[in-house]
């Protein structure tokens, strides 16, 4: 009888030496800003762990075991609140107010109001180009997704001082 344990004890030592060891699954960590609060910037970390084992199911007395890591990856959107919203009136020849600073990721809603006669609102650099009819309120919407200073104009021709009529767009 002391045989028959002592070789069954032989036999699990030997099935659980033969069992492959399960590298350590790698992490990436990387960083994301994302404002908390409108204007205020914020990070969040996202990890993302993958399965680069490949290990096939294990038999261990009788029992097929099989361990699987599934990749996950988490993607934060904008916290809520990171939409800026400015009125913007257009009138010979200008834009007031004539600069507007954004944090890079918001999502912007100009409500852009021609006060005299009908003029345009170009932003190219997020394709935007809107015909402004006069006594009304155009919104237009877009999402900041490039950093830097960016000029808007009027692409209507609205009389000789048409040339003039710009606006700055910020992007922190």
């Amino acid at each position: 009888m002391k045989l028959h344990i002592i070789t069954a004890a032989i036999i699990v030592l030997l099935i659980a030496s033969c069992a492959p060891q399960q590298a350590p699954q790698p992490e990436v960590t990387t960083t994301q800003p994302v404002p908390s609060e409108p204007g205020q910037p914020a990070t969040v970390e996202t990890t993302v762990t993958e399965d680069t084992t490949g290990n096939a199911p294990t038999t261990s007395g009788g029992e097929t075991t099989t361990s699987t890591t599934t990749p996950s990856t988490t993607t934060t959107a904008p916290a809520a609140g990171a939409t800026k919203e400015f009125d913007i009136t257009a009138r010979k020849w200008s834009f007031t107010p004539d600069t507007i600073t954004v944090n890079k990721g918001e999502r912007v809603i100009l409500h852009v109001r021609s006060e005299d006669v009908t003029h345009g609102f170009s932003l190219t650099t997020f394709d935007v180009s809107e015909t402004l009819t006069a006594g009304q309120t155009t919104d237009i919407e877009f999402v900041a997704d490039k950093a830097g200073s960016f000029n808007w104009q009027c692409n209507v021709f609205c009389g000789t001082g048409h040339g003039g009529m710009k606006g700055t767009l910020i992007v922190k």
